[in-house]
């Protein structure tokens, strides 16, 4: 999914709502975690793999990916899923991803 104009987070909960099929009103934004990823020395470059404790979990990706080498979020063992700038990844929380080295 893609943030509208307004770069709204009600964009990305009516999209949960109609992926997964719960009412919109079951669906509150429980906390934020943002992170920017950096591989110069002593930055965060990766995230290991984990569980959310949230039901839905869904990443924003800031940057294009032709201005980094690397990254993406990875369920399960899966490869490394990126999506462009803008552009919004959602999946069960309670899955386990993790965040690829950059």
């Amino acid at each position: 999914a893609a943030l509208d104009a307004s770069g709204s987070i009600e964009t990305i909960l009516q999209d949960i709502s109609s992926l997964y099929a719960v009412a919109r009103e079951y669906l509150v934004l429980r906390e934020i975690f943002l992170v920017r990823y950096s591989a110069l020395a002593g930055h965060q470059r990766a995230l290991p793999s984990h569980r959310d404790s949230n039901w839905f979990s869904f990443v924003v990706a800031l940057n294009s990916t032709a201005s980094f080498e690397g990254g993406g979020t990875c369920l399960r063992d899966a490869p490394p899923i990126c999506v462009p700038a803008g552009c919004c990844l959602t999946f069960v929380g309670a899955q386990r991803h993790a965040a690829a080295a950059v």
